[in-house]
């Protein structure tokens, strides 16, 4: 069973993810509730949190300050970040930060509950097994992107080690025997460009900003 901390100053906001949230089925057990970021690290003292979600933009401590703090004195403590502000000074914090998931207001029910399922399931992965391959890519800051592509890349270099890793499977769909997959070379041909423009020379933002392009084009196939 999970325990889950939201955190917003919007009061309505809290209690549409309350009433929209799949919490049975998802294994949560208890919901807490702060109005920023300050109280919310107050209750992170109190109670074993395993996940949080948190709004960007707040009074007394912002999202941004509060990913600073859980980054450095909750390392084993996942994030969904939940913003009206899509701001590219936002994502390039919470992807900096372990964030599983980062969602715009209004969130609906079935974003809402699909960044849940992938951080349930990264937390399942967790508890079933303590093994190397966790040691190194979860607990080093490393979100839920970044932890798929490093199981298909060790897939794809036949270096995956199924026995190890075998709680993570069902994170990339691939616990069915029959399952097929396929792998996509993508070069980006103007990347200076692009990156001197939008993206502000951020290569790590722009990754995450294809992979976004990519995952819900083949999300849609």
């Amino acid at each position: 069973m999970y325990r889950v901390l939201i955190i917003d100053d919007e009061e309505p906001l809290r209690e549409a993810i309350r009433i929209l949230g799949d919490w049975k089925n998802l294994g949560v057990e208890e919901i807490l509730e702060a109005t920023n970021g300050k109280d919310g690290l107050a209750l992170l003292e109190q109670h074993r949190i395993d996940l949080v979600m948190v709004d960007m933009k707040m009074p007394e401590m912002d999202g941004v300050r509060f990913l600073q703090i859980i980054e450095r004195d909750y390392p084993d403590l996942f994030a969904i970040v939940i913003s009206g502000y899509n701001d590219f000074e936002y994502t390039r914090q919470a992807i900096h930060a372990k964030v599983v998931d980062y969602l715009l207001k209004p969130v609906n029910r079935a974003d809402l509950n699909e960044a849940l399922g992938k951080a349930i399931g990264v937390l399942a992965a967790k508890r079933k097994t303590q093994s190397e391959f966790i040691t190194k890519n979860i607990t080093l800051n490393m979100s839920l992107p970044k932890l798929k592509e490093k199981i298909y890349l060790s897939i794809i270099e036949r270096s995956f080690k199924k026995h190890t890793n075998e709680a993570f499977l069902p994170l990339i769909g691939a616990d069915d025997a029959g399952g097929r997959f396929g792998a996509v070379v993508l070069r980006i041909l103007n990347l200076e460009q692009i990156l001197a423009g939008r993206f502000n020379g951020d290569i790590g933002l722009l990754h995450f900003a294809v992979a976004n392009v990519i995952g819900d084009m083949a999300g849609d196939s």
